[in-house]
This record gives C-alpha cells, sequence and structure tokens, in this order.
C-alpha cells in the first residue's frame, strides 16, 4: 500500500492502517526454561512424535509390562501408570508401546510432555487442535475464558479414530491434578510417566512398577549397545555395578559402543568405575550436545530433590546425602531411626523418608529375619544414584554426615540388627571416608569390631575382605604405629588362620606383634593377642617348640594382667591343651582338662563357647587315651554346644563332627563314623573350599574310612 513502507527488525512490531480499522494484537508468552533457546512457537513442535525417550535396539526384560499395555490398548478406555525412580526406563518403554500403536492403522497417537504446566497445557492443547479445534476455541482457551482440559477431552471423546496418549514426565502430580487433565475415555488408553508411585490421583489409574532389569537382561542391554566390547560374562561385571539400571546401561553402552580416540572394553569399563569417579564417567556416555538434566546421571535425580523442596522438604536432600554415605544394600529402618539429631529431627527425618519413598528415590522392602525369625524392614536405595548423590556432598557437611552416619552404626554393632544387614554399610562407610577426616579413627574402629563379629560369626572370606580394608586405610589415615592401625592389622590374623593361609598369617602377626610390642608394650592385652594368634599359625605349620614357648609366655600376660578367671586367660589355657595334644605330651593331662572344665563352668557357665572348648580338649585326651566311648559322650555335648552358640552352618561345629566320627570308628560304629565324615567333607568343600588344609584333612579321613 502506498505509503507504508516501515520495516521492523528483532522482537520490533509495527501496526499500520488505513481508514476506520482498529488493529488488536493478542500475544500469548510461554516462559521459557533456564538456558533454553528462545523460540517463536506458542506450543511444541509437535504432538505426534515423542520429543522425548528413546527405544533401545532391544526392549529388555519387559515383555510382561509391554504385554499388559498392548492389551490396554486394544481395549481402551482407562489410564495406566509407569512409575519408577528416574532412569529406571519408563518412558522407553511408553516410547517402545508408541511405536507400535502408530503402526496400527486407524489410530492417532499423541505425545505430550508435563513437566510443567505450560508445556503440559500447550500440548494438551495442540491435540485439541490436532483433532479439529477451532483457532477461536484455541485462543479461547489460551486466554482462560473456557476451560482447557474440557476443550481438550471434548475432542478426545468425539475423535474420528481410536488414540493413545502418552503423558510423559509427570513427576509434578498437581500439574495434572490442578488442571483437571487426567480422564480417561473409551476411544483411547491413556499413558503416564511419572517417578511418583502413589498419589491420590492415581487412584483410577492402572499402576505399573517399572524398576531396574535383571543381570541377564541388563548385560544383553549392554552387549546390544556395544557388540564388539566384551562378552556376556564380562558384561554381567558391568552390569551388576551399575546395578542393572537401564539409563546407566545405556550411557554405558553408548560410550563403549561408540569408541573415538581409544577403544574400551568391558573389563576397562569396569575397571574404570572402580578408579574413577563413576557419575563422571557415566555421563561421558551421553550424546553429543546439552543433553537434557533426565539423560545425565550426575542431575537426573535432582529434579525429584528440587521438587521435593518446593513442596516444602529439604531435608530429603540430607537424608538423601546421609544414605549416600552407607551402602545400596538394604538399610534396617531400626538403624535409620536412631539418626535424629540436629540434622534431622525425629518429626522431620519421617517427612524427609516419606518424600524419597514418593519420588521413588528409596525403597522398602522386608528382609527374611535369620533362623526363620520375623522379617526386618528395611529402606533400599540404588548404588548408582548414592554415586551420583555422594559426588556432589558439599565439604562443608561432610563432618557432620559422617558423625551421623557412623553413630547408629556404632549402636548396633552390638544391637538387635542382624550382622549381615549392618556390614555392607560397615564397608561402605569405610570406603566414603576420606583421609583427613576427623571421623577416621572413629570408622576404622568400627570397622576392627565388625571384622570381628563377621569372622566369629564364620564368614571368614568376607571378614578378611574388611579387615584388609581397614588394616589399609587405618594405615593410611593414621599411621602405622596408631593403636587403632594396629588393631585393624591384627584382625585380620585369625582369618588367615581360619584359611588355611598359614604362611601369610604367620608374616602380618609376627610384624603386627613386633608393632605392638615396639608401641603398646609387652603386658598390653593386644601384644598378648598378637602373640597367642601367632603361636596358633605357628602350631599348624608344626613348629611346636616355637609355639608352646610363645603361649607360655602369652599365658603368663594374660594371668598376669587380666587374672585366671578371665576368658581370655581360660581361653589359652585351652589352646595349650590342644597344643600338648600335638605334642604328645599326656603327663597329668587328664587332672589338667578335669581341672580346666571346672574352672571354665564356674566362671563362665557351662553353655559359654569356651567352657565348651575345654570340654573339646577333654574329650580330644580321652581319644588318644584310648576311652573311645567316654569321648563320644564328651563330644556330643560339644556339639550341642557348638551347635547352640554358632548355628549349625558355623564352619568350626564341622570340626567337632570329625572329632565325633573318630571317637565312632574307635568303637567300629562304621556307617555312623563315615556318614559324619562324608558331612564333614561336604561341608568344608562347600564352605571353605577343595584346596583348604582341613578339607583335606576331612578327605583323607574319609578315604581311611574307606579302606577299613
Amino acid at each position: 500500500m502506498p505509503g507504508q513502507r516501515a520495516q521492523a527488525y528483532d522482537q520490533g512490531r509495527i501496526f499500520q492502517a488505513s481508514g476506520d480499522q482498529y488493529i488488536t494484537e493478542q500475544r500469548i508468552f510461554v516462559q521459557q526454561a533456564p538456558g533454553a533457546r528462545a523460540t517463536e512457537e506458542l506450543g511444541p513442535c509437535t504432538v505426534r512424535a515423542p520429543l522425548a525417550g528413546r527405544t533401545p535396539p532391544v526392549l529388555r526384560d519387559r515383555r510382561e509390562l509391554m504385554r499388559r499395555l498392548r492389551e490396554a490398548l486394544a481395549a481402551g478406555g482407562e489410564s495406566h501408570v509407569l512409575h519408577g525412580m528416574g532412569g529406571c526406563g519408563k518412558t522407553a518403554v511408553a516410547h517402545a508401546l508408541f511405536q507400535e500403536a502408530q503402526r496400527e492403522a486407524g489410530r492417532d497417537c499423541f505425545w505430550i510432555n508435563a513437566a510443567d504446566r505450560l508445556t503440559l497445557r500447550a500440548g494438551m492443547l495442540g491435540v485439541a487442535a490436532e483433532l479439529g479445534a477451532s483457532h477461536g476455541e484455541l485462543a479461547a482457551a489460551h486466554a482462560g475464558h473456557r476451560p482447557p482440559a474440557d476443550l481438550v477431552w471434548r475432542y478426545l471423546g468425539s475423535a474420528a479414530l481410536r488414540w493413545l496418549l502418552v503423558i510423559d514426565n509427570a513427576d509434578d502430580v498437581t500439574v495434572l491434578e490442578e488442571g483437571g487433565w487426567l480422564r480417561s475415555c473409551e476411544l483411547g488408553t491413556v499413558v503416564v510417566t511419572s517417578r511418583v508411585g502413589a498419589a491420590p490421583l492415581w487412584r483410577e489409574s492402572v499402576r505399573h512398577p517399572v524398576g531396574v532389569l535383571p543381570l541377564a537382561d541388563a548385560a544383553r542391554a549392554l552387549c546390544d549397545l556395544a557388540p564388539d566390547a566384551g562378552s556376556v560374562e564380562d558384561a554381567e561385571l558391568v552390569a551388576r555395578r551399575l546395578g542393572c539400571l537401564p539409563l546407566a546401561l545405556h550411557l554405558a553402552g553408548s560410550y563403549m559402543g561408540q569408541p573415538l580416540l581409544e577403544v574400551c572394553s568391558m573389563t576397562d569399563y569396569h575397571q574404570r568405575l572402580e578408579d574413577d569417579e563413576p557419575t563422571a564417567l557415566l555421563d561421558q556416555g551421553a550424546a553429543p550436545g546439552a543433553p537434557s538434566s533426565r539423560q545425565l546421571i550426575g542431575t537426573t535425580w535432582q529434579l525429584s530433590l528440587d521438587a521435593l523442596a518446593a513442596d516444602g522438604a529439604p531435608e530429603a536432600v540430607s537424608l538423601l546425602r546421609l544414605l549416600s554415605l552407607w551402602s545400596a544394600e538394604p538399610l534396617p529402618v531400626s538403624l535409620l531411626s536412631r539418626v535424629g539429631g540436629a540434622l534431622l529431627p525425629t518429626g522431620r527425618l519421617e517427612s524427609a523418608l516419606r518424600g524419597l519413598l514418593a519420588h521413588s528415590l528409596v525403597a522398602l522392602t522386608a528382609v527374611p529375619g535369620a533362623s526363620g525369625g520375623p522379617s526386618v524392614r528395611c529402606t533400599q536405595t540404588h548404588g548408582v544414584l548414592l554415586d551420583s548423590v555422594h559426588t556432589g556432598v558439599p565439604d562443608d557437611e561432610r563432618a557432620a554426615l559422617l558423625d551421623h552416619a557412623l553413630r547408629p552404626l556404632e549402636s548396633a554393632a552390638d544391637g538387635p540388627e542382624p550382622l549381615r544387614l549392618i556390614t555392607p554399610h560397615v564397608r561402605a562407610l569405610l570406603g566414603r571416608t576420606r583421609a583427613g577426616d576427623a571421623a577416621g579413627e572413629r570408622v576404622v574402629r568400627l570397622a576392627v569390631r565388625v571384622t570381628r563379629q563377621v569372622y566369629e560369626a564364620g564368614d571368614w572370606t568376607g571378614a578378611l575382605a574388611l579387615g584388609e580394608a581397614t588394616a589399609a586405610r587405618g594405615a593410611t589415615w593414621l599411621g602405622a604405629d596408631h593403636a587403632a592401625a594396629i588393631e585393624a592389622r591384627l584382625s585380620t590374623g585369625p582369618v588367615l588362620f581360619r584359611l588355611g593361609r598359614y604362611e601369610e598369617g604367620e608374616a602380618l602377626l609376627r610384624a603386627a606383634r613386633g608393632t605392638a610390642l615396639r608401641v603398646l608394650g609387652a603386658d598390653d592385652v593386644r601384644t598378648l593377642d598378637a602373640g597367642f594368634e601367632l603361636q596358633r599359625v605357628l602350631h599348624r605349620l608344626g613348629r611346636l617348640d616355637e609355639a608352646r614357648g610363645l603361649l607360655d609366655e602369652v599365658l603368663a600376660g594374660r594371668l598376669r594382667v587380666l587374672g585366671a578367671s578371665h576368658p581370655l586367660t581360660l581361653k589359652a589355657r585351652c589352646e595349650l591343651l590342644e597344643l600338648r595334644i600335638a605334642q604328645e605330651d599326656f603327663a597329668g593331662y587328664d587332672t589338667a582338662a578335669t581341672e580346666l572344665v571346672a574352672d571354665c563352668d564356674r566362671h563362665l557357665g557351662d553353655a559359654h563357647l569356651i567352657t565348651v572348648w575345654a570340654l573339646d580338649a577333654q574329650a580330644k585326651g580321652l581319644l588318644r587315651a584310648g576311652r573311645a566311648a567316654e569321648a563320644e559322650g564328651v563330644l556330643r555335648r560339644v556339639l550341642a554346644g557348638q551347635r547352640a552358640g554358632y548355628g549349625d552352618a558355623h564352619p568350626l561345629v564341622l570340626g567337632v563332627v570329625l572329632a565325633l566320627s573318630r571317637a565312632q570308628a574307635a568303637q567300629d560304629k562304621r556307617a555312623e563314623a563315615v556318614a559324619g565324615a562324608r558331612e564333614v567333607v561336604e561341608g568344608r568343600s562347600r564352605m571353605l573350599g577343595e584346596g583348604h588344609p582341613e578339607t583335606t584333612a576331612a578327605r583323607e579321613w574319609l578315604t581311611a574310612l574307606g579302606n577299613r
């Protein structure tokens, strides 16, 4: 038009009119996420295709879930909620269902992001537009002149085709609830993905928990992404370390499957997970560019924590940071309830835990009790999540968190909680503590206590692993001459002895005893303990005279320091009888054994394990003296006492069964003797291994019985 030559740049607007014309501009502003690229679109680019999510090359271990969703899709009329922690693959399942539904003739498929109110609203109105809503209807809904949800569902209810509507990332349930967006319709099926598993809004929906993959499927998922990186067995090691979490598997597999500067095998990657910072390593597998927070291990759970903080539960962050100092294994709720203090007062601890449970960051589980006892209520948190959260713990909070993590474990170490449920968290805390942390000595002393308890419970392999880790950290953090570091080294000596690693045990105990003599003195209880354990190893190595001299020294020291009635003094007397049998020193043996049993019974009681040990030494003396029937009677008392004290599955019980077999063989009770020997061979093979010296001795005895 002549005279209208104005130009506008960037965000400028020019309005010109001639005659009696009025111009009204209506603009809808869509809030951009921080750092997002500015856009001219008033809604999503499309509602016909997923703008997020992915389907892996093969959707592993979702067969039953996909079957139920396909049936729901065919039937229509329901809403279904896929819920679980971030990174467990909810969106991948929805994506796979969406792709299948798109391939069906005569079905419309819509994908909406419900991460926030504006995005959900724009997407749902986009669905209405696709189904024929007029510009005026949409403008009125945008302007608030008519209810937008009613408009959308009116068009969904009168659609010409059956449909599938996926509402992804509905982690803030109020976004759906306040707008009345979640409804059902006979013409279609709604599938919602959410981290919130328990919400009143889901009452009318069918809920489907989505968790981690089974180990075999997780390994195959890694091989799908990185087929040349290693075998399925190699992939299982990586998958187990990653807790079989689909997001972690995808990142790891993508990293190994698309090498640029160097080839990374499954074995290499597993080692790097142990040596490097696992969260940073995993996030290197993300796609180039600027991946969303949901696609990175280091940030995906922050979305849930931010939501909890916005809901008035910031203490959930403190609780999750506390949990990150412990293990991914089940944690007794009774242990967690002891936290308290200024960090998490009891009332706030309850709300923090409920918040983490609601957002699938923590799960509740029941662990079977020991020996058929009642189950133990526990919480459980995924290991990759704990690694990620621990990486972000501020340095100025570490001291308080370590203190709060230590106190429940210190009180529980002698409490009613099963040892097998406490040990993993002690081991994890040992790994989370750093050199220079003020709590380092407390952590070492706690780990020494638990190492000894695990050893006494008969899990000698577990005790060795914990003891060696404790000794290494004690020497590094405290110095080799620190009393706690000496105790840590000494705690592994008895374990090596029980595992049949006598030469290693001698070297360790001799060095530790030398340090204890120099630092603590000859009469220190720990020095005497080192001498006691060293002589046991020497006994097994056949150096009987050296062992006898050392044991005499220990017994004299314990009498002097602890007194004649102390359990450790009585234990040394029991050991002396064992050594005398090996030396064939039987002069006055029966009298010494009878006196020892009487002293133990008087000072400790007849049910005490040291009293039982004294009876065992007495029975062996009777057997050597040719009094097999008397020995069998005493050994049956010993067996009952050991089973009562240790339980049937303890390796030491098998030693009594073997002695009983020898007593029975001496009385020509061959069938009973063979049955007992076979029980010992099978038990020791299972518990200690085929190559253990005591397994070999039991097998030789069984062979000897067979030749009689």
